[in-house]
């Protein structure tokens, strides 16, 4: 990621300009944006006996493990590849495509369970927690929740594998992390301002996403899936 570095072959053939980065991470960013349990959760947080603080925690925190989980995963392919000297791309190549192959049996899986509505355990205790639990929940959304912990070091990986300088996929990451959360802070946002009617609404929305959470995740995991195996594929044959 360095600049030196910057001609150094990538996945697109070229270091890519920043525009180019973030058509990369879109697919990923929009992954966690529609994820429906922790959409759930932050739900509920926001209908919890101190929800204006809690849903402030909750937000701070996944906004810092989807920036930070990304940006040490770029670091990390780097690393891992600034020794070789045997085409670097196609090292990163097959880190892209295993990424993706995890994504399409996590894709699968959710596809076979798509009619299970259970609902996590946490979720009937949410109500009673203060900020301290509330910022443990939140960082089980992004560093202890196995799809996105994927979907976010896939991101990293890309970011990383795309030969430009340390300040370019820092700024393309932070777009990344501000469209990954969007929905979350609207959220959150539409709480503060919107009183008890957007309580309600916010309620609506939490049974669907709890009627339809494998299906969307599915299909979400399964594209992008889809994705980063083409990436990898095209990296490796390059």
């Amino acid at each position: 990621m360095d600049a030196d570095r910057v001609s150094r072959p990538s996945l697109t053939f070229g270091a890519p300009p920043l525009s180019s980065i973030l058509l990369s991470l879109l697919p990923a960013a929009i992954a966690v944006a529609l994820s429906p349990a922790a959409l759930m959760e932050l739900i509920l947080v926001l209908f919890s006996q101190r929800a204006r603080v809690n849903g402030m925690v909750f937000l701070a925190t996944m906004i810092a493990g989807v920036f930070l989980i990304p940006l040490v995963g770029a670091f990390v392919v780097n690393v891992a590849t600034d020794d070789s000297t045997d085409q670097p791309s196609t090292v990163k190549g097959w880190v892209i495509l295993a990424l993706g192959l995890v994504l399409l049996v996590v894709a699968i899986r959710n596809w076979r369970n798509r009619a299970d509505r259970s609902v996590p355990a946490v979720f009937d205790t949410i109500a009673k927690m203060g900020p301290g639990a509330v910022f443990v929940l939140a960082l089980g959304v992004t560093l202890f929740n196995p799809k996105n912990l994927i979907l976010l070091l896939s991101a990293g990986t890309q970011a990383g594998a795309s030969g430009e300088s340390t300040a370019t996929v820092i700024v393309a990451l932070i777009a990344f992390t501000l469209v990954a959360t969007s929905p979350f802070i609207a959220s959150v946002g539409y709480v503060l301002v919107g009183g008890e009617a957007a309580k309600v609404r916010l309620e609506a929305v939490r049974q669907w996403l709890m009627n339809h959470n494998k299906l969307i995740m599915a299909i979400v995991l399964g594209v992008l899936a889809l994705v980063l195996i083409s990436q990898g594929l095209a990296a490796i044959t390059a």
